[in-house]
């Protein structure tokens, strides 16, 4: 088993991958027959830094809001700038200063970049953006690790939709959502038509990813780190208070589409008394007991690996 597998932990889930968001970004640009220097790219965690770190890019970004560490990488770029707003208001900064760089094209994370949990301005999104990228603008893509089904309220949210067909840049470019670290392509005018590069990649790799790998993680997390947390498992992404939501386990239950190319627990939003979990100790205890877990089925299964 050659393929490097890659161990993640941000404040939102816990992920082993096979496709990282860093190669993801040169195989758009082969695709689309955009060189590096013509695009821009923005994001404000630990798993957007492979992507961060290149200076072939036009322009680097990140916003206030971004990891200590991401900041401080981002500012030593020399196409590197750390903006004051947060969140969606540094994306608007960052797309002029992308636009007057000649950048053609943005790669954007979505959580902490264009939302920050339930903080979502989706209307101001397409007021200030959609109906111009593309035409006097770069045009935007969103490069995330959720699923597509986890975009699809965010898509309806933020007009990456039918209401994006009067865009011709858009009309001769559908494709702006790269779920799962850019392993699916979304056509945002057609979501059916989704591109799913998963049969491109390692087969055997990803067959003990999806399989041995995943159900051994699950299981465990189910009789280990849960019970030590008080947790229970959700059937529901937008049900995260108290619950561990993982994608693939509910497939049957919710009629969720899993994860093709990645093994994902979330963290849970909140407690079960409705305060904010992920920034508590307890979360990053909650986010190390997974993490270890993965890492020890990995090593049982002889899976080459590194932790991001």
């Amino acid at each position: 088993m050659g393929t490097m597998f890659t161990l993640n932990t941000d404040s939102a889930a816990i992920d082993a991958m096979i496709l990282t968001k860093d190669r993801a970004i040169p195989e758009f640009s082969r695709a689309k027959q955009v060189p590096l220097a013509r695009i821009a790219v923005i994001g404000d965690g630990t798993n957007d830094l492979p992507f961060l770190i290149d200076e072939r890019y036009a322009l680097i970004g990140a916003p206030a809001n971004a990891k200590s560490e991401v900041r401080e990488r981002v500012r030593q770029m020399r196409n590197g700038h750390v903006y004051e707003e947060e969140g969606i208001d540094a994306f608007f900064r960052f797309y002029d200063d992308a636009r007057s760089r000649g950048a053609t094209h943005i790669v954007s994370d979505k959580d902490g970049v264009l939302k920050i949990g339930d903080d979502e301005r989706g209307d101001a999104f397409h007021e200030r953006v959609g109906g111009r990228m593309g035409l006097d603008g770069p045009l935007v893509t969103v490069l995330t690790g959720s699923s597509l089904d986890q975009n699809l309220d965010f898509m309806a949210k933020y007009h990456f939709d039918q209401r994006l067909t009067q865009n011709r840049a858009v009309r001769d470019d559908p494709y702006l959502i790269l779920a799962e670290n850019g392993a699916l392509h979304v056509n945002v005018l057609d979501p059916a038509l989704t591109r799913n590069l998963a049969g491109e990649m390692d087969r055997a790799a990803l067959g003990v990813l999806k399989g041995p790998f995943e159900r051994a993680v699950l299981e465990r997390a189910e009789r280990e780190v849960l019970p030590a947390f008080g947790f229970a498992w959700s059937a529901r992404y937008n049900d995260q208070r108290g619950k561990v939501y993982a994608p693939s386990r509910h497939l049957l239950i919710a009629g969720d589409r899993p994860k093709e190319t990645m093994v994902t627990l979330n963290v849970p939003r909140r407690t079960a008394e409705g305060a904010d979990f992920r920034k508590t100790p307890d979360a990053a205890r909650f986010r190390d007991a997974v993490l270890q877990v993965m890492i020890d089925e990995a090593q049982r299964l002889g899976m080459p690996y590194h932790v991001l």
